[in-house]
C-alpha cells in the first residue's frame, strides 16, 4: 500500500485525471470536466525529519477550491485544527478576491488517512460539517466540505487503487498510441 506523501503528491500534480475524479468524488458532481493546481509548494523538513508536503490545493471548472492532503500519522486535535483552518482559508482567498459572502463557492477537502482506524468512526468515508447536531442540520453558511477516507477499511483501499490503476493504464495506453 502507498503511504507516501511524495507518491500522493507526485499523482496529484502530473496526473489530471486522477484530480478530476477525486474532485468529481468528494463532490458528488460529474460535471466538472477540468481542474487546474492552485498550489503545490513542500515544507522544510520538520516532523521526524521528513519533508511534509504541503496540500495540494485545485481549482475546478466552476470556480471551486479542493484541498487535498495525506495523513500518515494519527489524526490529533491540533491536526483537526489544521484541517479546518486549510479549509477556511480558502475560502478567505475568494473573500480578499472581493466574492461576496453568499457566492463564495464550496471548498472540498479530501484528507485520506492512513493510520489505524479512528476510534469511533467506522466507516470509510466520513463527511465533516459544522452542524446543529441537536437539530441533526448543516449549518448553510459552511462554505467546507472534509471528507476523511480510512484507508485502513481494506475494501476502500482496494477501490482506490484499483482507481488509479485504471487512471494510470488508461494515460499510458494514450502515451503509446501517440508514439
Amino acid at each position: 500500500m502507498y503511504r507516501y506523501d511524495y507518491f500522493f503528491h507526485y499523482l496529484l500534480i502530473n496526473d489530471e485525471p486522477l484530480r478530476l475524479f477525486l474532485c468529481q468524488y468528494i463532490s458528488h458532481d460529474d460535471s466538472i470536466f477540468h481542474t487546474t493546481i492552485e498550489n503545490s509548494e513542500t515544507y522544510k523538513p520538520s516532523y521526524d525529519g521528513k519533508k511534509l508536503i504541503l496540500d495540494v490545493v485545485v481549482k475546478d471548472d466552476k470556480g471551486r477550491y479542493y484541498n487535498f492532503e495525506m495523513q500518515n500519522r494519527s489524526i490529533e486535535e491540533e491536526d483537526q485544527i489544521r484541517f479546518m483552518r486549510y479549509g477556511e482559508r480558502l475560502v478567505d482567498i475568494q473573500e480578499k478576491k472581493g466574492i461576496k459572502l453568499q457566492n463564495i463557492k464550496e471548498v472540498y477537502q479530501l484528507i485520506i488517512y492512513t493510520g489505524k482506524a479512528i476510534e469511533g468512526l467506522k466507516r470509510y468515508r466520513h463527511d465533516i460539517r459544522k452542524a446543529d447536531r441537536q437539530g441533526n442540520k448543516d449549518f448553510k453558511g459552511d462554505r467546507v466540505k472534509t471528507v476523511i477516507l480510512q484507508i485502513e477499511k481494506a475494501w476502500l483501499r482496494r477501490c482506490i487503487l484499483e482507481k488509479c490503476l485504471e487512471i494510470i493504464l488508461f494515460d499510458l495506453m494514450k502515451m503509446l498510441l501517440m508514439q
